[in-house]
């Protein structure tokens, strides 16, 4: 009695793990600029130069919305979700 397997993550349809994690990489680069940048602002409050904190975090904002959209773009995680209610199948013969 052969099952054949319902789930979508098959290998051919998994996106390039270096990709989704240099994705990750370049959304925590922007993540840790717009951190600095608050740090400047609030640690310098208005001896800061508003100019490089500016650059700092509309630089973080750019880098981290775009990882997060090429993240979309690359895993569509709307398409790929597990169902619950339905059992993955393992490949064992089990029986009730």
């Amino acid at each position: 009695m052969s099952h054949e397997s319902t789930h979508e993550n098959t290998p051919q349809n998994t996106p390039n793990q270096r990709l989704v994690i240099g994705l990750a990489v370049v959304g925590g680069i922007g993540f840790t600029l717009l951190t600095v940048a608050i740090a400047i602002g609030v640690t310098q409050a208005e001896a800061a130069n508003n100019s490089v904190i500016g650059l700092l975090f509309w630089g973080g904002v750019i880098l981290l919305v775009g990882a997060t959209g090429a993240w979309f773009g690359v895993v569509q995680p709307q398409k790929h979700f597990d169902d619950i209610n339905k059992p993955l199948y393992t490949g064992h013969h089990e029986k009730h």
